[in-house]
């Protein structure tokens, strides 16, 4: 189906002949399927220039590549226009998250992966919905940006920690086979395709942020906060024609006048809207067509990029975080010794999956928080996420209970991986002192619930027997149970009330006040690794715990260190663990 007939979308109107964007009056040019058919083949000729959809030498490839740990990096595409380098990257990386976002429907030539997808979207005020991505990607889109500082403070705000902004611009002038910038052209000059760069150059100044194309990167600089740690960049030239004699210049060169060729007519309804008379374009277009049909003209166009590395999460800019080792911790209680950073948020996120995997759903069966939800109330729903980590549960329940009040709380501060919705919000505090504020000692007696989920530190064997403490150079040692002993071990010297979670239904029914029902006691066995004679959903929650599992050992070795372990023995034990889930030797179950 044509997405782009009027018709069958608002998104879209009308323009002398020519369909454009109904949402951003900021750009103009048309958006059907011969604009896309353009886009395509610009894409292809600066891939083929560049040897790759990206720069080489800006690092993008080293954050698509896959990770140990099976992390998916996200990409974001703004004015993915025909998707083309949204699918060329999703083809390329499929173990990659790709989202294309553009204000009109996307008409894409080639079927899009099932790791890409595309939004329909204004750059302007949708960004932060899209969640948090590794490399966002923004390529001649600037003309339609009506604050770019707005614009890189907000593409700054959805960049995690390490990730990339990559920004490409051509600049709205033509170059001589020298590579030097043409002059104004003369009414009766033959190089009327000049002409009509003029043209679109004297009607794209008067747009005030697009004035200051050429100052991209001191704007970048000037983004309040200063988010970016490094910043760098470079140009490259596109030839318009087949005219050099390097293979792959010359397909790219004929790519481009197959693009330029559609530009003079594709620019008509731009130039209309500001005074310039339709007879004239259209004689001035001719002529275009004319040159670069015959290459009376040989010309480039000239591109630049700028890639921003946002500044890591780092105790200098998060508040109530330590560092050890390389990694960050909170400063607030010292009882919880994991740490609280980007890497462990993404783990935390990858166990959440997990265990609503094999919950099937986001609280348990017949835990009766989704009856109490679901009944009408005189009063707004309010939830509370203790230990919120990286938002996943919070951010979850606030997308199921739109109706809900969703406050999640921790220690440090939250990185989610998704944008929080309008009805979710997150707070810094301890739980140990911060609670009264939240009114958690009156859940019960307004008839509430209180769910708790402990994971108990001892691993099952693939039979879901407990194992037995092993001693070392044993042949059925578990490196992976030493370790979650040993976390057992430290975590209970350093906060010895650790030592009661098994007691937990008996606290709950010792505290006073009136009779507390304990409505539902039970567990549930996540596997982790390739156990056999497993369900589906089994098999899929294993896959998603061995990932969560190889970060959260190298985030207890930290702890073991911090805690005065020998770091000799540490790392063996580390190694040991890391070891028996590369080779598939760790079989066990996570009750």
């Amino acid at each position: 189906m044509d997405t782009t007939d009027k018709t069958q979308n608002p998104a879209l109107k009308e323009l002398f002949g020519r369909m454009v964007n109904n949402m951003n009056e900021a750009y103009m040019l048309p958006a059907d399927l011969i604009e896309h058919a353009r886009l395509d083949s610009q894409h292809e000729a600066i891939c083929l220039i560049l040897g790759a959809p990206f720069p080489r030498q800006s690092g993008v490839d080293r954050l698509l590549s896959p990770r140990p740990d099976g992390y998916k990096p996200r990409v974001l595409d703004i004015g993915t226009g025909a998707g083309s380098w949204a699918i060329a990257i999703a083809t390329a990386c499929p173990h990659v998250e790709v989202v294309g976002l553009d204000v009109a429907p996307v008409n894409a030539s080639t079927t899009q992966p099932e790791n890409c997808r595309f939004e329909q979207g204004d750059a302007h005020t949708d960004l932060d919905r899209l969640g948090c991505f590794d490399v966002i990607h923004a390529r001649a889109v600037l003309q339609g940006i009506k604050d770019f500082t707005a614009f890189f403070a907000q593409v700054a705000a959805i960049l995690n920690p390490g990730g990339m902004f990559l920004t490409i611009e051509p600049e709205m002038s033509l170059f001589d086979e020298a590579k030097e910038p043409f002059g104004i052209q003369d009414a009766n000059d033959p190089a009327k395709l000049l002409l009509v760069a003029e043209a679109v150059h004297s009607v794209l100044r008067s747009n005030y942020s697009f004035a200051e194309l050429p100052k991209v990167r001191s704007i970048l600089e000037s983004v309040a906060g200063d988010p970016w740690e490094r910043i760098a960049g470079d140009t490259f030239y596109l030839p318009v024609g087949p005219f050099l004699e390097d293979p792959s210049q010359r397909i790219a060169g004929e790519l481009m006048r197959q693009a330029s060729m559609k530009m003079p007519r594709g620019i008509q309804p731009l130039l209309i809207l500001h005074g310039y008379s339709p007879e004239d374009l259209n004689r001035w277009a001719a002529l275009a067509e004319d040159q670069m049909t015959n290459m009376t003209v040989k010309f480039y166009m000239k591109l630049e990029y700028y890639t921003s590395n946002p500044v890591a999460m780092s105790s200098d800019n998060a508040p109530g975080l330590k560092e050890f080792d390389g990694r960050l911790y909170n400063t607030t209680s010292e009882s919880y010794l994991l740490p609280a950073d980007n890497i462990e948020h993404r783990r935390l996120d990858t166990q959440h999956q997990a265990i609503i995997t094999m919950l099937g759903g986001l609280t348990p069966v017949g835990s009766g928080v989704d009856e109490l939800l679901a009944t009408p109330a005189e009063h707004q729903p309010r939830i509370l996420d203790i230990g919120t980590g990286s938002g996943a549960w919070a951010i979850d329940m606030a997308i199921k209970y739109p109706n809900a009040e969703v406050v999640g709380l921790d220690l440090a501060p939250v990185n989610p991986a998704a944008a929080p919705p309008s009805n979710c919000r997150f707070e810094q505090g301890d739980a140990s002192i911060s609670l009264k504020s939240y009114d958690v000692s009156e859940v019960l007696s307004l008839g509430g619930i209180i769910v708790i989920i402990e994971v108990e530190m001892g691993l099952y064997n693939e039979h879901k027997v407990p194992f037995a403490d092993h001693v070392e150079n044993v042949s059925n040692m578990l490196w992976s149970h030493k370790m979650a002993v040993t976390y057992v071990e430290a975590t209970t010297k350093r906060n010895p009330s650790y030592a009661s979670v098994s007691n937990i239904p008996e606290i709950l029914g010792s505290l006073p006040g009136e009779p507390r029902e304990l409505a539902k006691q039970s567990f549930f066995l996540v596997p982790c690794g390739p156990i056999e004679s497993v369900t589906d959903r089994e098999r899929e929650a294993g896959k998603l715990m061995q990932r969560s599992i190889i970060e959260g050992t190298k985030g207890i070795r930290l702890l073991l260190l911090a805690c005065g372990y020998d770091p000799a023995d540490v790392d063996h034990w580390t190694q040991g663990a890391l070891n028996e889930i590369a080779e598939g030797k760790a079989k066990y179950w996570v009750r």
